[in-house]
């Protein structure tokens, strides 16, 4: 059988990013599966240009992302036996891997691979059962076959496989908060906890859910944007009720705009100790900078070290 390899992802006035890939990108692969929601800036038009035997829709903007994922990867141009490379916008692939993939997929096809992940799932055989529910990396249901772990490798290195463009405080702070907050069916407590367990991820997925109820019913919060849910932090330091308080303890991307935009912390600093920060001892000592050696050790790190592993 002769597998495509299709380049796949949502993407929106993404132009001088999707050009990189369409360019580092095209030698290697067959085409260019992509949703466009409705660019203005000549994304839709290039990767349309570009396609090869690939296909561009074009959709609304959605914040359901399985909704815009499911677009191009159920809408039949990809076949069954077919490869996708999954990747967003200000992913690029690495060339080195790109050179090789061919040959990959030929060794994984033959081994019933069915998804090969790094830190998220990058490409998966397509079969009739696969769809996206949730997020598109992390909400990926109805793989058959077995996965490939490449973090299992000891040599591995994420940027020998993708290099990820997305402005660091985007994507390590603001990105995944949106996802937690804003998104109804966003899944991004699976890339926290499901490592953990399923109840693990259940439980928070249920917490996740019942907090955005309690922000938008009782505070009255817009959650379209982060910004209502920012700036209701920031108005309301020393009178946050006790399901504020509660969230903002257990929930590191709460955490994270509170550290960001009530305690005015740098990034960079949160990204050295993100998992080990306590509001509540923030509240009765004003200790800022705060983190496992100081005797707290977050609900994330308490996780891992149940599971044998080192503290993030």
């Amino acid at each position: 059988m002769n597998n495509k390899l299709y380049i796949c992802g949502i993407t929106q006035n993404k132009k001088d990013s999707i050009k990189k890939i369409i360019d580092i990108s095209s030698p290697y692969v067959d085409g260019f599966v992509w949703t466009d929601h409705y660019s203005t800036d000549g994304t839709y038009e290039l990767l349309e240009s570009n396609k090869k035997e690939g296909k561009i829709y074009q959709q609304e903007y959605s914040r359901d992302h399985d909704f815009s994922a499911n677009r191009w990867l159920r809408s039949g141009h990809i076949k069954e036996g077919d490869w996708c490379f999954i990747l967003d916008s200000s992913d690029l692939p690495n060339e080195w891997f790109l050179k090789q993939l061919r040959e990959n997929i030929k060794y994984w096809t033959k081994n019933n691979i069915g998804a090969v992940y790094g830190d998220r799932p990058w490409l998966i055989r397509y079969t009739d059962t696969t769809f996206v529910f949730g997020s598109v990396h992390w909400g990926l249901q109805g793989i058959q076959g077995d996965i490939v772990n490449l973090e299992k490798i000891e040599s591995y290195k994420k940027e020998n496989y993708i290099i990820n463009g997305r402005d660091s405080f985007q994507s390590s702070f603001i990105h995944p908060a949106r996802y937690w907050l804003c998104f109804g069916r966003s899944n991004h407590t699976q890339l926290l906890y499901a490592q953990f367990s399923p109840q693990i991820h259940a439980n928070h997925e249920h917490y996740r859910i019942n907090f955005r109820n309690y922000c938008k019913q009782i505070l009255g919060l817009d959650l379209s944007t982060l910004d209502p849910f920012i700036n209701y932090l920031k108005g309301n330091v020393g009178k946050y009720p006790k399901e504020v308080e509660e969230a903002l303890e257990i929930e590191v991307n709460l955490k994270d705009l509170f550290r960001l935009f009530v305690l005015k912390q740098p990034w960079q600093e949160l990204a050295t100790n993100r998992f080990n920060f306590s509001y509540l001892k923030w509240k009765e000592t004003g200790q800022i900078h705060q983190g496992k050696n100081d005797g707290y050790v977050g609900l994330f790190n308490q996780y891992r070290a149940q599971k044998g592993l080192p503290y993030e």
